[in-house]
This record gives C-alpha cells, sequence and structure tokens, in this order.
C-alpha cells in the first residue's frame, strides 16, 4: 500500500575526494495506484527508509509495507474492520477502530507482527467486544503502546462508548498481555457526566510518566479537555486520572478539531481550532503543556495563533507531531487553505525564546490525511490521496528547516492566546475484565508500484 517510504535511497554517488561519504537521493512525492479511491490513510515509519502504512478504499482496507524497492504489498484485510489508528511497537503492529461486520457497530483492537506483513505470511488477532457493565466500546480512536517499570506490556486506547441508545460518553482502556499472544486483560474506565456536559476522549499521548487522554465537553463553543494517567498504574483510586483539566479562557476552541503529541520529558502538546473574543475570527490554537505544573487558573507553556488566515472553518486539523531533532512541531492541515485547496504542514519551532513566524509546506491538490517524523526526525513524511486522481496515493517528504522541493513555501508570523485551566474532579467509572482475541487470515495480497511524481 503506501508506504511513507517514498524515499527511494538509490542513486549513490561515489564522490572522487579520498574518504568523502555517498550521498544518496531521495525522491520528495511517490504515488501508487489502488483498485477503488483511496478514503483515508495512516503511516509510520519503520525500520528506515521502510514505512507501515494503513489505506482505506471505497471497497478494501489494506496494511501495507513499502520500502526502498519502490514497490508497496498489501495485505487486505476484513472490509468490515475500520482503522482508526495505529502504532508501531516492538515490531508488532497494534491498531484500533471499529467493526461494523454485526448488527452494531462495536471498537475494535488487535495486533500483527510487521515480519509476517513482510514475508506475505500475515495473520491478525482482534477482539471486538469491550465492555463495562451495560456499556461497549463503539469505536477506539487512539492508541499507545508502552512498558511499565516492571515491564509488563500495555495498550492504552481510548474510545467512545454506547449504552445501546447513546454514543455521548467516554472510555479509556488499559490493556494488557504477551507479545504475540491471544490472551489479554483490561481494565475499563467510563466517564461520566459533569455539570457542563459529557466528555468526548478521541486522542492519546504518551510522555515520559503519564498517559494524556485528550477530548472535549460540548460547553458553549466547546472546551478542550485532558485526563492524565500514571503509566504505572492507570486507574489508581484517588490517581491523577479522576480530575480532568479544561481551556481555555480567552479563546473558544472547536471541540471536534484537534491533535496531540508528546514532545519531551512531561511536556506536551495540542493544537485545537479557537473562536476569538466572541467574533467570527477563527485560527488554530498550538499550546504546550507540562503535566506535573498543570494548576487551576496556569497557562500553557507555549500559545500561539498559527493560523495561516484570519478565517479557517474549511482547514481541518489532521495531525501533529514533533522533531526532538530540531525542538519543532509539525502540524498538518487539509482542506481549503489562503492558498488554495490541499494540504498544508506547518513548522513552528519550540527553541526558546519562541520564534515569532513559521514556515508553511503547502501540496496542491492533495489531501493528506497522516503525519509522521522520518529518517531519525531529520524529515517530515505525509500521506494522503490526489484530488484530481481519488485512486492514486500520495507520500511526501521534505527536509526539516530548509526551502521545500515538491511544495509551496510560505512564512506566516503567528499570535499570542492566552487562557486559563480549570480543573474538575470526575472519577471514572471502572471495570476489569479478560479477553481472548482472534486469529484471522488476510483476505489476499496484491502488489503496487510507487511512481514518482516529484524529487530532488
Amino acid at each position: 500500500m503506501n508506504l511513507r517510504v517514498l524515499l527511494k535511497t538509490l542513486v549513490l554517488i561515489v564522490l572522487m575526494a579520498v574518504g568523502e561519504a555517498p550521498v544518496f537521493g531521495q525522491h520528495r512525492i511517490v504515488g501508487s495506484q489502488y483498485p477503488s479511491p483511496v478514503l483515508h490513510t495512516i503511516v509510520r515509519g519503520y525500520a528506515y527508509p521502510a514505512t507501515v502504512s494503513y489505506v482505506e478504499t471505497s471497497t478494501a482496507h489494506y496494511f501495507a509495507y513499502a520500502d526502498a524497492s519502490m514497490t508497496v504489498l498489501n495485505a487486505e484485510i476484513d472490509p468490515s474492520i475500520f482503522v482508526r489508528d495505529f502504532v508501531i511497537f516492538e515490531d508488532y503492529v497494534y491498531f484500533c477502530g471499529l467493526d461494523n461486520s454485526q448488527q452494531a457497530s462495536k471498537g475494535v483492537w488487535g495486533w500483527f507482527k510487521i515480519q509476517d506483513l513482510i514475508a506475505s505470511n500475515m495473520s491478525y488477532c482482534s477482539h471486538r467486544d469491550f465492555h463495562c457493565n451495560l456499556q461497549y466500546a463503539d469505536t477506539l480512536h487512539s492508541l499507545v503502546a508502552f512498558r511499565d517499570s516492571a515491564n509488563t506490556l500495555h495498550l492504552a486506547v481510548v474510545g467512545s462508548v454506547k449504552d445501546g441508545n447513546t454514543s455521548n460518553r467516554s472510555c479509556m482502556l488499559d490493556i494488557t498481555g504477551s507479545a504475540g499472544g491471544s490472551g489479554w486483560n483490561y481494565t475499563m474506565g467510563i466517564t461520566t457526566t459533569s455539570p457542563s456536559g459529557y466528555e468526548k476522549l478521541t486522542k492519546i499521548c504518551l510522555t515520559d510518566n503519564f498517559v494524556v487522554a485528550v477530548g472535549s465537553v460540548p460547553m458553549g463553543a466547546g472546551n478542550i479537555n485532558h485526563r492524565f494517567h500514571r503509566r504505572n498504574n492507570m486507574f489508581q483510586s484517588g490517581g491523577p486520572q479522576d480530575y480532568f483539566y479544561k481551556v481555555p479562557g480567552d479563546v473558544w476552541p472547536q471541540s471536534w478539531d484537534y491533535a496531540v503529541t508528546h514532545l519531551y520529558n512531561d511536556l506536551f502538546a495540542v493544537a485545537a481550532k479557537h473562536e476569538a473574543n466572541g467574533l467570527y475570527y477563527k485560527g488554530i490554537m498550538v499550546y504546550v503543556f507540562n503535566i506535573p505544573t498543570v494548576t487551576t487558573g496556569s497557562n500553557a507553556v507555549y500559545s500561539a495563533d498559527v493560523s495561516t488566515s484570519g478565517y479557517t472553518d474549511l482547514l481541518d486539523i489532521c495531525d501533529i507531531q514533533y522533531s526532538q531533532s530540531y525542538r519543532e512541531l509539525t502540524l498538518l492541515l487539509n482542506g481549503t487553505t489562503p492558498f488554495g485547496v490541499g494540504s498544508l504542514v506547518a513548522e513552528l519551532q519550540l527553541t526558546s525564546p519562541y520564534m515569532n513566524i513559521y514556515q508553511v509546506s503547502f501540496f496542491p491538490d492533495k489531501m493528506m490525511t497522516s503525519l509522521d517524523n522520518y529518517n531519525a526526525q531529520q524529515h517530515f513524511l505525509t500521506m494522503g490521496y490526489n484530488i484530481t486522481n481519488p485512486v492514486e496515493v500520495d507520500f511526501s517528504i521534505q527536509p526539516l528547516q530548509t526551502t521545500p522541493v515538491c511544495s509551496v513555501q510560505q512564512s506566516v508570523l503567528p499570535q499570542d492566546v492566552n487562557y486559563a485551566v480549570k480543573v474538575d474532579s470526575i472519577p471514572y467509572n471502572t471495570c476489569i475484565d479478560k479477553f481472548k482475541c482472534e486469529m484471522r487470515d488476510v483476505e489476499k495480497y496484491m502488489k503496487t508500484d510507487l511512481i514518482v511524481k516529484c524529487s530532488d
């Protein structure tokens, strides 16, 4: 499928000076054709320059592997499984989403070994019945993987729940087990109602000491809220997860559109749409919090309006990543931009003092839906589909903090935004259960070629 290995490491240039290292050329944009229009993609870096991706088309769903061979190996999975996120951890892929194979859609979680995908001998393990009392997960939105201080494997997953009638509440799962095993345990926490409405948690990230769940409470224009879980004991009685932290003050986030990422230590960043001063002005707000110091009334470590225009109604926030190598955030947006229809990646440097100008790379006629770090965080990688030819998946890379080759560069001046944090104590309702996931075979394998669209 689409692999962010749009980087074909070939073109070995042997320089005539003694001791000179070889230089590898990199293709900036490559495309691959699928039998039907592409609807959704997710891409993750693997062993450079290889990538693993998920491609969802109107007729089939695939996990795919690509490398410097300039081909993509696609493994077709059950079309009733819709993957909404996956992570690579210790040579396994762990994924989550929803399964609509029966009357009611239910949240699905599973795993497979990457080497089995590479060898065209892949089976994947999946489970679709996570419940707590009368409520069950109807969609699992996002997940992270880690080992605790006792070396126990954890998959922390955030989702939404139903009681048979509504889907207003959220859930957090802590799934534990052995890599490659079929028997697993989980603790499920379900959020309860508050005076301002139900929580809706859909994003998650992992810091050095915490699992951070990010979501919203639809009060007024919406509040972005966060819950912090200790990695070594996610549901410890009286732990930090029993409190949720709401923002803002001077600006109102739009609660349906945001992304989150870890920076370093216990710093994390969130991007969200917002309205300001009760006007129709809309922007993209990026703020950085340090978890141990978040208190009532505190402001973010860093906050800025990074809009490319005062009106961003037609722009969607797709993803945000952090490059430790460059101390820089990259933010993926798509839709109708000030530069035309397509996708753009904004680069925000977080070196102190924070810079007041950021660079934007614009990709016209491409709807990129996924973003990741690439090449030891020296580049960013995006993946999506071609608007003018929807059956084509495109991979695009650019080195950070340089003039783009295959995209249009713009510079934008951000504005500061301020808001205060509020804290409420609303504990989860929790349940503990066991499950055994089902081993399933791939429907079929398909190879597609990667074609160079734009290169250095």
